[in-house]
């Protein structure tokens, strides 16, 4: 327990009530914190400040004030606890509302990554109330605990809680779900399970299990601050809320169309008064039950409405917000507001305003990550704001755009075509799971060695599997929207950056038979280098760096320096090589306006986070990168890792940059991963241009694969795109192991493709 804890006790425990109203002037600003306020500071009864005390820690513990909520919390339970050891069970207090003031703060910790301190208070808790028997309470507390553990990686610890909590309780919603995330954690997989439970659903049936004790002290403070008075304040609205809530919650009542409207004339009057009020946290609750409602009507427009402005609330709230942390719990409230948004929108047929919540959506995580990595604060509406003019961008190119948003079961795209008119997919049947199983054997060399991905049966090749993905753009190309030879310039979600959607079949073969294909990262980096004037570099930077184990094979080094060799033949400039080519060398190299071509070993060690430990491997103190220690993840001091890109501050203005080096086009699996590799930080210094690895390829099938691309845009002068896809088109018509997909998918051009 910190001072400020022992503090508050201190007052809890001894003070009158000036002193009390002293404390409560301190207390961040809340939602609930006038009412509940009151009854602290005015009520002389101890159970009645305690049930006060829980509303307050509830309201700071979803993210309003969590580090306060966590503080808080150490002083009200053991005030709590005191208090029904007085009363007894017969008392009262229910033995619930002790251990919610505990599970609020706990939740409150959590969220802003306080782990140590959520275990410590966890472990003062979870004897009480195993001695107290109070097995109804338990696995919240449990819960709370095993992710703080996680968050710490105390896998083991977790595990052991989790047989523990399972052996008191099988009534718990809350523990399969973190027991599938531990399995997957340890499993060395990154991104966390989707959240079980209705989509349209603000709570699940556990969580009402578990909230019946709030539902039933608001009803008595709703009581005692509203009396007969028609008048709406914050107890009358959040009133109106529970009651709505509770109605979607039973399966009969809560579709039934009366119902369902007579709900929406009392929640719309809540609304208002919440917004002219500046409740905002009001106004949020009832604007997604007035989502809930319009949408269970089919009145799909109106439930967008009502969404579109819950997520500008929700964007503002965030965007004064530089921890990323404290970020993401403005938003924890309602996880499922991106996927419910696109989904109204999409029934709509709003597909413009679709763009830019699936981009928006997309940059949330993004701009969590740069407020972390960068100190630099760029929230979702920066992200979704270039949507708007894109279709302008687009037909200045003569080129299309795609973008993609994966939710738990389904895909939704929108392609901007070279006509500047927006068009929406539908629902793609591939959610999250199976676009990750995919990407689990995305390397075609995978195909062969064992069961290939559960989306249809093992005998279903993954580029058969993931049709569907593009399937949906047959009838643009049967009416002449996207010609033969077009370009895409496509956004991934998820683990669709894994992928090279060059090979997924359309039409009854690869994808890039019928188009070029470049990678970005949202429509926001894409417009940043559109409104740029294309350029073609006039000089090279060559680093070549060899593991000291790959001097025997002369074979290799041959292949690791041909493309180096290529380029000091047809452009000005230098190579940097072997054990010079350091860290400080690539520092002090000038790497504006260039082609920047890297030829040595990519690592990217899994589960370890690759903005710090993936790269590519340069010389150090000991000379070449030995291949052993890299492997082990013991040389991250001789990495370029997206890190040490960013904290250098590289410039690589109107630089083209290549990575003949593997597994350098990967990033973290799950929502913003992206964001974590190499191809994105170097975009973030300026490069214009990327071609990346998806898998480990040998120096000679890349060499082939680079000197084919350099030919055909540095000599012949095209574009970049054509180039990339001159090289795959070449390759696939060759015999032997370059006609694979395994040679020609294996590289993605990402950026400019002018």
């Amino acid at each position: 327990m910190n001072d400020r804890s022992k503090r508050i006790l201190g007052t809890l425990r001894l003070g009158n009530r000036e002193e009390r109203a002293a404390l409560l002037e301190q207390m961040p600003p809340s939602s609930l914190k006038d009412e509940a306020g009151q009854l602290f500071v005015e009520s002389d009864y101890p159970e009645r400040r305690v049930l006060a005390l829980s509303i307050l820690v509830n309201s700071y513990g979803m993210g309003q004030a969590a580090e306060f909520g966590g503080d808080l919390a150490r002083a009200a339970y053991p005030f709590a606890r005191e208090i029904y050891e007085k009363q007894g069970s017969q008392g009262p207090l229910s033995l619930a509302a002790v251990s919610a003031t505990a599970s609020s703060g706990l939740n409150g910790l959590n969220l802003i990554g306080h782990y140590s301190e959520s275990v410590e208070f966890a472990d003062e808790v979870i004897p009480d109330l195993e001695s107290l028997g109070d097995d109804a309470n338990l696995p919240d507390i449990y819960a709370k605990k095993i992710e703080a553990l996680i968050g710490l990686h105390r896998l083991d610890e977790a595990s052991q809680l989790i047989e523990q909590a399972e052996k008191r309780t099988n009534q718990s919603t809350d523990l399969p779900r973190l027991k599938r995330i531990l399995d997957e954690t340890m499993a060395r997989v990154t991104e966390l399970p989707p959240k079980q439970g209705d989509k349209d659903a603000s709570v699940t049936p556990g969580d009402i299990e578990k909230l019946k004790w709030l539902d039933i002290a608001l009803d008595i403070g709703e009581g005692i601050f509203t009396k007969s008075s028609e008048e709406i304040n914050q107890w009358k609205a959040g009133g109106i809320n529970r009651r709505t809530s509770r109605l979607f919650l039973d399966e009969t009542k809560g579709h039934d169309p009366v119902l369902l409207a007579k709900a929406l004339e009392e929640l719309s009057p809540v609304e208002s008064w919440a917004r002219v009020n500046g409740h905002t946290d009001i106004q949020n609750d009832t604007l997604w039950e007035i989502y809930l409602c319009h949408s269970r009507l089919g009145a799909h427009s109106e439930a967008a409405d009502a969404l579109q402005t819950l997520r500008r609330n929700v964007e503002k709230r965030r965007s004064g917000i530089g921890n990323p942390l404290e970020r993401g719990g403005a938003a924890a409230k309602f996880p499922h507001l991106y996927s419910a948004l696109c989904r109204m929108l999409l029934k709509a047929g709003r597909v413009g305003e679709l763009l830019g919540a699936i981009e928006a959506a997309k940059g949330r995580a993004v701009a969590d990550l740069m407020a972390q990595r960068r100190r630099q604060i760029i929230d979702e509406a920066a992200f979704a704001e270039p949507a708007s003019r894109i279709g302008e961008l687009m037909s200045q190119n003569n080129a299309h755009y795609l973008s993609f948003f994966v939710d738990d079961e389904n895909t939704i795209a929108v392609l901007i075509g070279k006509d500047g008119s927006p068009q929406a997919s539908g629902l793609i049947p591939l959610g999250k799971e199976q676009i990750r199983d995919a990407s689990r054997s995305a390397d075609p060399s995978l195909w062969g060695a064992g069961e290939l991905a559960n989306l249809g049966g093992p005998s279903e090749s993954i580029p058969d599997s993931l049709g569907p993905l593009v399937a949906w753009l047959k009838p643009l190309f049967e009416s002449g929207l996207i010609e033969f030879g077009d370009h895409i310039c496509y956004s991934p979600d998820e683990h669709l950056h894994q992928i090279p959607l060059a090979y997924v079949n359309f039409m009854g073969e690869p994808l890039v038979r019928r188009v070029s294909l470049s990678r970005t990262h949202g429509v926001r980096a894409l417009s940043l280098i559109l409104e740029r004037e294309a350029s073609r570099p006039g000089a090279f930077v060559g680093v070549e760096v060899p593991g000291h184990q790959d001097l025997e094979d002369r074979a290799m080094i041959e292949h690791l320096r041909a493309a180096c060799q290529w380029l000091a033949q047809h452009l000005p400039g230098t190579t940097i090589r072997d054990e010079e080519a350091t860290l400080e060398a690539v520092r002090g190299a000038e790497l504006a306006g260039r082609v920047l071509h890297f030829a040595t070993h990519g690592v990217f060690p899994q589960p370890k986070n690759p903005f710090e430990h993936s790269g590519l491997a340069l010389a150090g103190a000991g000379g070449l990168p030995d291949k052993e220690r890299l492997a082990r993840g013991d040389a991250d001091q001789e990495l370029l890792t997206p890190k040490w890109a960013i904290e250098s501050g590289l410039d690589l203005a109107g630089s083209h940059v290549t990575l003949q080096a593997c597994v350098t086009g990967l990033a973290l699996e799950g929502i913003g991963g992206d964001a974590l590799g190499l191809d994105w930080a170097l975009f973030q210094l300026g490069a214009s241009s990327l071609l990346a690895s998806h898998w480990f390829v040998s120096a000679e099938l890349s060499a082939e694969f680079f000197l084919r691309f350099y030919h055909s845009w540095l000599k012949r002068g095209n574009s970049r795109a054509a180039a990339w896809r001159n090289t795959v088109l070449g390759m696939m018509e060759q015999e032997g192991d370059l006609a694979t997909p395994y040679a020609w998918a294996a590289f993605s051009l990402s950026g400019d493709w002018r």
